[in-house]
């Protein structure tokens, strides 16, 4: 199957975050409501398993300004009141969230994170609406760790709350490099889903990774479900299948540190968020 080429069709452009359309709707009232998956765990066949090349782009040496799509979600973390756009901050084991004055790009702000050990978190969440059946959506953020954790970091993620239950696409780092991972239930995962994850680029320390996922969703009832796509640092795209069902439910955004690295403390940075489903 040929590329989908969703980072093209669906890119983040034409319109300054600062003109973004409207704020996130309103948010569950308890972490539960959006569970991540213990991503850490075995996944199902390491024969899902798909490699990008570990070369970088290279970054430009004058960071842009932060732009995105006219109707996308927005968020550069300019403002000191952005907890407002987001309407729900979560923090677990200790986990902080804190304003920082540093940027991935043009600008003077980005959100602090921090967590203690794997029971700990620290992100923001916000609800995006509801899918059903063919749908397509692209998701952009900035992030970097001050340390290349020592086993597993979980970063930003998509859960659609499907009749299968909650379906995660995560942005995770290892020792061995910064992955997306695509979850499924254990209901889901005995007929309809296979868990897997696909190597994105090497880690790095004190790297603004400039991460561009893209996802065009079909309603089979087996898979492949459609098509991911993944663009790092504006880098080539790497296209692979999506092999959860990624429909029929509430799309939720979190932004952060979903997961913390076991039996040791993180520091992660987290700008330039933007996100548009259609």
């Amino acid at each position: 199957m040929r590329p989908l080429y969703l980072l093209v069709c669906l890119g983040l452009v034409a319109c300054t975050a600062d003109a973004e359309s409207s704020d996130p709707t309103s948010v569950p009232g308890s972490p539960a409501d959006a569970p991540a998956p213990a991503a850490g765990a075995p996944f199902a066949s390491s024969a899902h398993a798909s490699v990008a090349g570990t070369a970088f782009a290279v970054p430009s040496a004058q960071p842009a300004a932060f732009v995105c799509r006219k109707g996308a979600f927005c968020e550069d973390f300019e403002e000191q009141g952005y907890a407002s756009h987001w309407k729900s901050a979560f923090t677990t084991g200790d986990g902080i969230l804190e304003s920082n004055t540093e940027s991935a790009s043009v600008g003077r702000g980005s959100l602090r994170l921090f967590t203690k050990d794997a029971a700990s978190s620290a992100y923001l969440l916000s609800e995006r609406g509801t899918v059903s059946g063919n749908w397509s959506g692209v998701l952009g953020f900035a992030f970097r760790v001050a340390e290349v954790p020592h086993a597993y970091l979980g970063g930003p993620e998509l859960t659609v709350k499907t009749p299968d239950g909650p379906i995660v696409i995560r942005v995770s780092m290892t020792p061995e490099g910064v992955f997306v991972e695509q979850h499924g239930t254990a209901e889901c995962l005995r007929d309809r889903c296979v868990d897997s994850r696909t190597l994105l680029a090497p880690a790095h320390a004190n790297h603004w990774y400039r991460i561009t996922l893209g996802l065009e969703v079909n309603p089979h009832q087996a898979a492949p479900y459609g098509r991911l796509e993944a663009s790092v640092d504006q880098g080539d795209v790497l296209s692979t299948d999506l092999n959860v069902p990624f429909y029929d439910g509430s799309v939720f955004l979190s932004a952060g540190l979903t997961e913390g690295d076991p039996g040791r403390r993180a520091l992660a940075d987290l700008d330039d968020v933007s996100l548009l489903v259609r």
